[in-house]
């Protein structure tokens, strides 16, 4: 009889985690992403991206993810192409959108 309670509530609480999760991956696609591009000689040489949320800086990348050392990416166009490649894994709901080092060479990105 105990077991009968328990039984109701957990058809509840797995629609409720269902629709939560259904209204977050709304919110990641409906949200306007933009990838902004910036040399970076300061702190290391080379290129480094920003990713902004509805005009909310929410990615600061100002190296080259996933691998050794601290270096920027080599050019503009690199830097671009990882930030729009971290774009595309936030808007398939894909967070954290790490980027690992075979993504970067599939990218072309490491030389």
């Amino acid at each position: 009889m105990r077991s009968l309670p328990a039984l109701l509530v957990l058809p509840l609480a797995l629609c409720l985690i269902s629709m939560e999760s259904r209204n977050a991956d709304h919110a990641m696609q409906s949200m306007r992403l933009e990838v902004s591009t910036y040399r970076n000689d300061s702190i290391v040489k080379g290129w480094g991206y920003d990713i902004y949320a509805d005009d909310a800086l929410y990615i600061h990348q100002p190296t080259i993810p996933a691998i050794q050392g601290t270096k920027g990416f080599h050019s503009e166009q690199d830097a671009r192409a990882a930030g729009n490649f971290t774009v595309h894994k936030i808007k398939k709901n894909i967070v954290p959108p790490t980027i690992s080092v075979a993504e970067l060479d599939s990218l072309g990105l490491l030389r």
